[in-house]
C-alpha cells in the first residue's frame, strides 16, 4: 500500500488547509485588535485618572488660601489686581462666582489667553455642584486636562479654584504604546501565518492517511473480489456448456466453494470497515478467557483432526478479565485457524494461558511454515499475504488485521516470533481491567 494521494485529493486538502489558515489569521487579527483597543482605552483611562488624582492632591492644600482671596475680593473687588507672578498659587486659577478671573496661573502652557478663557468657561460646568469637575480640551494641538474645584462658604458659592495640566506626555506615551502594539501585531501576524500554515499541514496528515487508507481499502477489496468472481464466472460458463451431469455437479461444487469464499471475504470486509469507522461498539463485561479459549479449541478440534494437525491445550485456571466475549472468541478463532491452515503435515499447535503483569498471556505456538523476517512487520496489514503462504493456502489477508484491532481495543499487546520452516509463536497479552 502507498500513502500517496490523487491530484483531486491534493486540491481538496490544499483548499481545506488555506481555509484553516484564513480562519486562524482572522481570529488572531480580531483578538489582537480587541486586545489592542481594550489595552489602549484601559491605559488611557488609568493615566487620565492618575492625572486627576495628582491634580486633586495639588489643589486641596490651596483651597483655604483661595477662600481668603475670594472673601477679600467680595469685600473689595477693586483692591486686588490680577497677578500672574504669584508664587503662592503657581499654575492655579481663581475665578469668582460671576466668572471673573481673579488670579491666573503662571505655568508655561500654550496660548495663555486661550487657556484663561478655557478656565473661565468651566463656570458653566461647575454650576452649583460641590464636587470637582474635570474636562479635556485641546489648544494649539496640545491636549489639556482642566480641573475646577468649587469653593463654598456655607451654601454660598464664592467661586472656584482651577488648574490646567498638559496631557501631551500621556498622549505621546499612548501613541508610542500604540505603535509598539501595531508593530508587534504585524510581527505576530506574520508569525501566526507561518505557524498556521505549518500546523494546518500537520493537522491534515491524519486526513491524508485516512484518504489513502480508504482508497487502498477500496482498491484492495476490488482486487480480492475480482479473482473469485472471475473463477466463479468461468466455472458457471463451463457448467453451462456441459451436458455430462458429473462435470456439471463438479463445476457447481467449485462455484459453491468460491461463493463461500466470497461470503467470508465480504463478511470480513464489512467487519473491518465498521471497526475502522468506529461504528462497532464492544460489549465489555467480566469474562473468563480460559473458558472462551477451551470452547474455541473444542469447536475447531474436528477440523484439526481432519487436517491431521494435533491441537494441544494446556490446563488453564480461571482467567477473568473485562472484555467483549464475541470479539475475544473471534480473536481465538482467527489465531487458531491460521495456526492450522499454515501448519505442516502432522504438525502441532500448542495453546497456553498464564497470568502475567496484571493480565493474562495467551500463547499460540505452531510448527508450521513460519514467516520470513521481511514479511513479519506486515502480517497485521490488511490484505497482506506473503507469496509463500498465499500459494499454500487461500485467504483474504484480513484475519490478522481484525485480530490486531480486537487486541488494541482491549488495551492489549501482541508479539510474534517466527522462523521459516520451524513455526510461529503469537503472544497476546490482555489486561485484567
Amino acid at each position: 500500500m502507498t500513502d500517496s494521494i490523487t491530484l483531486s485529493e491534493k486540491k481538496l486538502l490544499k483548499k481545506i488547509q488555506w481555509r484553516l489558515v484564513v480562519w486562524l489569521v482572522i481570529a488572531f487579527v480580531l483578538f489582537e485588535a480587541g486586545f489592542a483597543v481594550g489595552t489602549f482605552y484601559v491605559l488611557k483611562n488609568q493615566l487620565a485618572y492618575q492625572s486627576r488624582q495628582n491634580m486633586e492632591q495639588l489643589m486641596l492644600p490651596r483651597i483655604h488660601e483661595a477662600i481668603d482671596l475670594l472673601q477679600f475680593e467680595h469685600r473689595d473687588r477693586q483692591s486686588l489686581p490680577n497677578n500672574d507672578s504669584s508664587h503662592e498659587l503657581t499654575a492655579v486659577w481663581i475665578v469668582t462666582d460671576d466668572g471673573r478671573l481673579l488670579r491666573t496661573g503662571s505655568a508655561p502652557l500654550v496660548n495663555g489667553a486661550a487657556v484663561n478663557q478655557l478656565v473661565i468657561n468651566q463656570r458653566t460646568m461647575v454650576g452649583r455642584d460641590k464636587y470637582p469637575h474635570f474636562s479635556i480640551a485641546t489648544i494649539s494641538g496640545v491636549p489639556l486636562l482642566v480641573g475646577a474645584f468649587p469653593i463654598f462658604k456655607k451654601s454660598h458659592l464664592l467661586g472656584y479654584l482651577a488648574s490646567v495640566s498638559s496631557l501631551a506626555e500621556m498622549t505621546r506615551t499612548l501613541h508610542e504604546l500604540y505603535l509598539i502594539d501595531l508593530y508587534l501585531g504585524l510581527v505576530g501576524l506574520v508569525a501566526i501565518l507561518i505557524m498556521t500554515r505549518v500546523l494546518s499541514g500537520r493537522a491534515l496528515i491524519p486526513i491524508r492517511k485516512a484518504l489513502s487508507r480508504q482508497r487502498n481499502f477500496v482498491n484492495d477489496a476490488a482486487h480480492e473480489l475480482r479473482t473469485p468472481l472471475a473463477i466463479l464466472r468461468g466455472t458457471l460458463e463451463l457448467a453451462q456448456g456441459e451436458e455430462e451431469l458429473l462435470v456439471i455437479q463438479e463445476s457447481l461444487r467449485d462455484g459453491l466453494h468460491e461463493v463461500d469464499y466470497l461470503s467470508s471475504l465480504v463478511s470480513n470486509l464489512s467487519t473491518l470497515a465498521r471497526m475502522e469507522s468506529g461504528t462497532m461498539e464492544l460489549d465489555f463485561q467480566s469474562v473468563d478467557l480460559s473458558e472462551i479459549t477451551q470452547s474455541v479449541a473444542q469447536a475447531l478440534l474436528p477440523m484439526y483432526e481432519t487436517s491431521g494437525i494435533t491441537l494441544v491445550v494446556e490446563r488453564m485456571d480461571q482467567a477473568v478479565l473485562r472484555g467483549d466475549p464475541v470479539r475475544l472468541r473471534q480473536l481465538l478463532l482467527i489465531l487458531l485457524e491460521n495456526a492450522m491452515k499454515y501448519n505442516l503435515d502432522n504438525g502441532q499447535v500448542h495453546v497456553s494461558l498464564k497470568p502475567a503483569r496484571q493480565g493474562w498471556l495467551l500463547t499460540i505456538e505452531d510448527t508450521g511454515l513460519g514467516i520470513s523476517e521481511e514479511d513479519l512487520p506486515h502480517i497485521f496489514d490488511r490484505f497482506f499475504r506473503s507469496i509463500k503462504t498465499a500459494s499454500y493456502q487461500e485467504g483474504s489477508g484480513l484475519g490478522l488485521a481484525i485480530a490486531a484491532w480486537i487486541i488494541d481495543r482491549h488495551k492489549g499487546r501482541v508479539t510474534v516470533h517466527s522462523k521459516v520452516g520451524l513455526g510461529t509463536t503469537f503472544n497476546v497479552w490482555l489486561p485484567q481491567h
